[in-house]
C-alpha cells in the first residue's frame, strides 16, 4: 500500500495500518517512494528523442562528432545521439545528473521546455508524446 503522507486522511490511514501491524506483530518493510518517471514516461521520453532527431535531420542540422584526432565527423542524428549529447547535457547543467532514470517527473517537463524553446525560435513546434498520439496516427492524412 502506498500512502501520500502529505494528505491528512492518508496519514490517518497509515497510522491506523501501522498500529494494526504492530499489534499483530507482523514483519514489515517501510520505504519512501520516489517521484521518478513512470515506464510510460520512459517510453515517451525515448520516442521524443527519436522525433527530435528526425526534426534536426529535417532542418539540415547535422550531428558533428569531435573526437577522431581532432577531426570533425558529420552524421545524421539518432535518438541515442540526441539523448547523450543534448538531453543529458541540459539535464546535467540543470539537475546535476545525466541518467534519465534519476529524473523526477517535473524535471522532464523543465528540460523539455528548454528544448521546445530552441525549436520554437526556429518556428518549429515539437510536442512531448502522450497516449493520444497513438490514436491520432489513424487520422493523419
Amino acid at each position: 500500500m502506498i500512502y501520500d503522507l502529505s494528505v491528512s486522511s492518508r496519514l490517518e490511514a497509515f497510522n491506523s495500518d501501522c498500529d494494526k501491524l504492530r499489534r499483530d506483530k507482523k514483519k514489515v518493510e517501510l520505504k519512501a517512494v520516489k517521484n521518478t518517471r513512470t515506464s510510460r514516461q520512459n517510453r515517451a521520453l525515448h520516442l521524443f528523442f527519436e522525433q527530435v532527431a528526425k526534426e534536426l535531420n529535417n532542418l539540415g542540422i547535422p550531428f558533428v562528432y569531435h573526437g577522431l584526432k581532432g577531426q570533425e565527423l558529420e552524421m545524421q542524428w539518432t535518438g541515442e545521439l540526441f539523448k547523450k549529447f543534448t538531453w543529458a547535457q541540459i539535464q546535467e547543467a540543470m539537475f546535476g545528473t545525466t541518467s534519465t532514470t534519476k529524473l523526477k517527473t517535473d524535471e522532464i517537463d523543465k528540460i523539455f521546455e528548454v528544448i521546445n524553446k530552441f525549436f520554437a525560435e526556429k518556428g518549429i513546434t515539437v510536442s512531448f508524446p502522450n497516449h493520444f498520439d497513438a490514436y491520432l496516427k489513424f487520422y493523419d492524412v
